[in-house]
C-alpha cells in the first residue's frame, strides 16, 4: 500500500484528497437531509391527528342539566368504535348522559 501511495504524483495525491474533501460534506449534507425529512414527516403526521376531548358542560334553564362533550380538535376526523362508561352514571338522576354531535366526528 505505501509502495502504491508513492508511486502517485503530486497531482493525484491532490486529486485523491481534493475528492476526499468534497465527499465528507456531501456525505454530511446527505445525512442532514434525511434526518430533516424524518423530522417533518413526524410533525405532519401530530399536526394532522385527530385529538379527542371528553368534557362536562352544565346547561341550567329549569333544572340543571350536565351533558358528557365529546370533541374532535384535530384537523383529521376522528372514528369512534366503542364507547364505554360506568352504569352508575345511567342510574343518577342528577346527571343525563347524552352525546353531542360535533364537527369531525363519526361514530
Amino acid at each position: 500500500m505505501l509502495h502504491f501511495i508513492n508511486s502517485l504524483s503530486k497531482s493525484d495525491i491532490i486529486n485523491i484528497i481534493s475528492i476526499i474533501a468534497s465527499l465528507i460534506p456531501s456525505i454530511v449534507a446527505i445525512v442532514i437531509s434525511i434526518k430533516s425529512l424524518r423530522q417533518n414527516n413526524k410533525m405532519i403526521e401530530a399536526s394532522s391527528r385527530p385529538y379527542i376531548s371528553i368534557y362536562v358542560e352544565s346547561i341550567t334553564l329549569c333544572e340543571q342539566t350536565s351533558f358528557f362533550v365529546i370533541k374532535n380538535f384535530g384537523n383529521t376526523p376522528a372514528y369512534i368504535n366503542d364507547f364505554q362508561y360506568d352504569p352508575i352514571l345511567k342510574k343518577r338522576n342528577k346527571v343525563k348522559l347524552q352525546m353531542l354531535s360535533m364537527n369531525n366526528l363519526t361514530m
